[in-house]
């Protein structure tokens, strides 16, 4: 047999069976690049929550479609489109995601449970704080084909094992001023969040013409910068202790 047929093709069977086993949609940030986002924002104490929502999946299918939204290339995030898709939380539709209107939907429930408080009423704001970590991942800002399937994995790891993970983020967060009016809390957290989101689309799709389809370090840390400044202004709107982010 020809040696470089065969090993084409089995690239090839390789490639089909990573496809396979991908098919749903990836987790984005993993767990410890997702705490460090909460704990860059200042909210050290409760950064544990922010893994509840990816093992969440597990048991309850439906939460995965919270997670990400696959826009086409060229994709102009507005507040229409992610008001739209408050109606959506945690439900099995649609099935292209609704990111956006579950991080309004999840601070929207906290902001309504924290009125009577118990240990419960942080745990929507604990699924929060993993959205807006989503948010800065580019590839759960994208269409889910076969260019996400094949990269998303490597790109999820890119920072997830440096030891100077918060401090890091912590160190960006100040070239992404975000500040919501508790006043107008819905209309400030909606304009933030499509702003983000417009950029990690862009971001998405420069991977995917890109050679090597992974994030740099100083990529991904200029992403999670972003999700932590957001989400520290959310915390400060709610009322929600923070430390000083300089420390």
């Amino acid at each position: 047999m020809n040696i470089s047929y065969f090993t084409r093709y089995s690239v090839v069977i390789i490639q089909l069976i990573l496809l396979v086993v991908t098919a749903g949609q990836a987790s984005a940030w993993n767990d410890r690049t997702h705490m460090a986002v909460v704990e860059a924002a200042g909210a050290e104490k409760l950064s544990y929550l922010a893994v509840g929502a990816d093992m969440a999946k597990e048991r309850a299918p439906v939460e995965r479609l919270n997670h990400y939204c696959n826009n086409p290339k060229g994709t102009v995030v507005t507040a229409n489109m992610i008001l739209g898709q408050v109606p959506y939380f945690s439900t099995a539709e649609p099935e292209s995601g609704h990111l956006y209107g579950a991080i309004i939907a999840s601070l929207e429930t906290y902001r309504e449970q924290k009125k009577n408080p118990s240990k419960y009423a942080l745990y929507p704001l604990g699924y929060a704080m993993h959205y807006l970590g989503d948010l800065s991942m580019p590839l759960h800002n994208m269409e889910y084909g076969s260019f996400n399937k094949l990269h998303h994995g490597r790109n999820d790891n890119v920072v997830e094992n440096d030891p100077k993970l918060v401090q890091e983020i912590r160190s960006l967060m100040g070239k992404y001023p975000v500040k919501i009016d508790p006043q107008k809390f819905r209309d400030s957290l909606v304009a933030e969040v499509a702003a983000i989101a417009g950029r990690s689309i862009a971001l998405s799709y420069q991977l995917q013409e890109s050679k090597t389809s992974l994030m740099s370090k100083a990529t991904a840390y200029e992403q999670l910068a972003q999700s932590a400044s957001l989400l520290r202004a959310v915390l400060i709107a709610l009322e929600v202790p923070v430390s000083d982010s300089n420390n």
